[in-house]
């Protein structure tokens, strides 16, 4: 293994154990602990197996391994992005909603008192 493999081998074990940890704590769901769990897994398998990056790569005719997990990891960035962004929207929407609300009780409170 690489100088490189190493250190993303042991990166990966770290952040599979943060997920863990995460996911007994219930600061994450049990299915971003799962989804988690199981990209650090991949990654350990990969860095201890690279050649199976290879014999998928030819499965979906891209040249080399290293190449296919690139594009690999680059989509489900690309997915993870969207999922965030649709969070962020959903609670823009639910602030809105809040701040509309409180202002208007807090409105209507003044309007009382007069």
């Amino acid at each position: 293994m690489t100088t490189i493999g190493i250190i993303i081998f042991i990166f990966a074990l770290f952040a599979l154990s943060r997920v863990v940890l995460r996911s007994k704590d219930n600061s994450i769901s049990f299915r971003e602990g799962l989804f988690w769990i199981i990209i650090w897994i991949t990654v350990v398998i990969l860095t201890t197996f690279p050649q199976l990056t290879d014999n998928f790569s030819e499965i979906v005719g891209i040249g080399r391994g290293v190449d296919t997990a690139f594009f690999v990891a680059i989509i489900l960035l690309l997915y993870i992005v969207f999922r965030l962004y649709v969070k962020i929207e959903s609670l823009d929407r639910t602030i809105t909603k809040l701040n509309t609300g409180i202002t208007k009780m807090l409105h209507s409170k003044k309007r009382s008192k007069k």
